[in-house]
């Protein structure tokens, strides 16, 4: 009983994964990212030949965009997702069930501190962590937010920004507009 169970549960979860549809990348859709570019005066290396983005409308309706960028050399990147839900009501679960999952997943590679108290509040919720090697070293942030009906999961990689008040702006310029 207990294989069937999981056997329906997999089939289930694959049936969803399968029912979203990908499309086309706009300009518009290009200027919603925070973007290596915009890190260009903080040290990242921008070849914009290595960007990736991808745009998919959920069997829910939701849509998720994405972008990515690896810097040459491999240490440093970007990556930045988006995820439009249908109501806020449905961004709030999103964003509590993504985030310790996310956390999770970053535990793997990083340690990371609490959220920085000093960054501001962006959105409904939100959080900014720094991540940080095994042995205590800056490697980067983790910034997660929920606002509306869009939760934001941006991960900056390799690449540490002191100044908390230039990175929010950044992020304020990028993500707000999104959540309203």
């Amino acid at each position: 009983m207990l294989k069937f169970a999981a056997a329906i549960t997999l089939a289930l979860a694959a049936l969803c994964l399968s029912a979203c549809s990908e499309e086309p990348v706009n300009p518009r859709d290009k200027t919603l990212f925070l973007r290596a570019k915009d890190l260009a005066a903080y040290g990242l290396a921008v070849d914009t030949t290595r960007e990736y983005f991808a745009k998919s409308v959920r069997f829910d309706g939701s849509v998720r965009l994405v972008y990515q960028y690896q810097a040459p050399g491999g240490r440093e990147g970007l990556e930045t997702y988006y995820f439009l839900k249908g109501d806020s009501a449905k961004a709030r679960i999103s964003y509590h069930s993504q985030l310790p999952a996310t956390l999770g997943m970053l535990e793997q590679d990083y340690l990371f501190n609490r959220p920085d108290s000093a960054f501001p509040q962006l959105g409904s919720e939100s959080g900014m962590y720094d991540l940080f090697d095994g042995e205590g070293n800056p490697r980067g942030h983790f910034f997660m937010m929920h606002g509306g009906k869009m939760v934001c999961l941006l991960t900056i990689k390799g690449l540490v920004l002191d100044d908390k008040k230039a990175l929010a702006d950044l992020i304020r310029d990028r993500v707000l507009p999104l959540a309203q």
